[in-house]
């Protein structure tokens, strides 16, 4: 694929709101064989004019559609077969409920944890047995985000079930995020 094929596509996915892609994707429109598509995006890649986020999943960051929660939109591509949420610090820290600033977005998932050093941050996967039929009135899908995340009180269970520090939780404030997500 030439640099010029690359931006004819990369302006195709744009129009389509599109600004990140898998290798998957790549492949249907270049019809090429996957060594001669990886070697090509790879010298994309080096030349920046792609941005390599993880295995197989690559993003034009010059696109007009790049969203503002880019991290979490990342999530539907890194684990599309998994049910994942947002919980543990990342959830707990947003709700006030522990004052330490996560470096990282933390994610619950029916999948195998998995951490994701990308370009635009650090995404964790942490497994969890709970059964679908248990999140039921404990999770709620966030719109402006895409992804759907946690209660205050799964959020702390998790953080508990996953031997995490449980010393940076405040108790009132934890009180006073149920209560609003139960309003």
């Amino acid at each position: 694929m030439t640099r010029k094929e690359l931006d004819q596509f990369l302006n195709f996915l744009d129009l389509h709101d599109c600004w990140i892609f898998t290798i998957q994707t790549a492949e249907v429109y270049f019809q090429e064989t996957p060594n001669t598509l990886r070697h090509s995006l790879s010298r994309h890649v080096q030349s920046k004019a792609i941005t390599r986020l993880a295995r197989g999943l690559y993003a034009n960051l010059h696109s007009k559609t790049k969203p503002l929660y880019a991290l979490e939109d990342m999530i539907r591509f890194l684990r599309p077969s998994h049910i994942s949420y947002l919980s543990l610090e990342s959830r707990l820290s947003e709700l006030g409920v522990i004052s330490q600033v996560p470096t990282r977005l933390t994610m619950m998932t029916a999948g195998r944890s998995q951490i994701y050093n990308t370009p635009l941050g650090t995404i964790e996967f942490t497994h969890t047995k709970r059964e679908v039929s248990e999140y039921s009135g404990f999770i709620k899908y966030d719109r402006k985000r895409n992804i759907l995340i946690a209660s205050p009180k799964i959020a702390l269970e998790d953080l508990g079930n996953s031997k995490r520090n449980l010393g940076l939780v405040d108790s009132h404030e934890y009180d006073l995020a149920q209560k609003e997500w139960k309003a």
